[in-house]
């Protein structure tokens, strides 16, 4: 009799279990904030071992954060998440927008925040775009992206419920200053960990994502090739 593979059925589960979980509470009754500096660091480490092909240009690894990945994270533990909500809520006072969309209700439940951002080579000339869509650009995005997933995927292994977002008010110029982030650094999202148990609480609402049950089914993306 053959034996189950425990490691590839625990990694399948947790793959299949993870699905997008926005934890949008009452900016006015924020969740306690507790450290969670350790599970930041297990996240972290599962995102150090992402795939990646092509070196970050040398032109990003001349600060202190000089890995040669393509990827940089911005880690905001609860304590933070509900300041930068406190942040927002005096900015909106001036401009009103500071309130909007969903990023505050996210910032009032949040374990932790990841703001994460992918380094393009830099622009050859004044007018070229930010982004130019090269074949090592996109090696960039990809492997960011994987360093993503691996997070996403450790934290549903763990039972907490998680969110991708493509980053609303945190895509401003003010939280680039805010958070330290360099210009020259692209945005690929911004990755919420909630606490478990959210059901419990009256000021959280959990929206699923609206997309998860429209992938349709693996044949409809993918063709076998027979080679003659």
């Amino acid at each position: 009799m053959t034996e189950p593979d425990t490691s590839f059925e625990t990694v399948r589960h947790a793959i299949l279990e993870r699905k997008t979980e926005k934890a949008l509470c009452d900016i006015e009754r924020p969740l306690e904030a507790k450290s969670q500096s350790a599970l930041a660091q297990e996240l972290l480490e599962l995102a150090h071992w992402a795939p990646f092909h092509k070196p970050a240009h040398e032109t990003h690894r001349q600060t202190d954060l000089n890995s040669v990945v393509p990827w940089r994270m911005y880690v905001l533990e609860a304590q933070d998440c509900r300041k930068l909500l406190s942040t927002f809520k005096e900015w909106s006072k001036d401009d009103p927008s500071w309130l909007e969309g969903k990023i505050p209700n996210l910032l009032a439940s949040a374990d932790l925040l990841f703001q994460v951002t992918w380094l393009p080579n830099p622009k050859q000339t004044e007018n070229q775009n930010a982004f130019e869509g090269t074949k090592d650009n996109m090696e960039h995005i990809a492997a960011a992206a994987s360093a993503v997933q691996n997070m996403l995927i450790g934290a549903t292994a763990k039972g907490l419920p998680n969110y991708w977002a493509s980053g609303g008010l945190l895509l401003r110029p003010e939280i680039f200053k805010l958070l330290g982030i360099s210009q020259e650094e692209m945005v690929l999202g911004s990755i919420f960990i909630f606490p478990k148990h959210l059901g419990n609480k009256e000021q959280v609402k959990i929206v699923p994502g609206s997309w998860r049950e429209k992938r349709g089914p693996i044949e409809k993306k993918k063709k076998k090739l027979d080679i003659v």
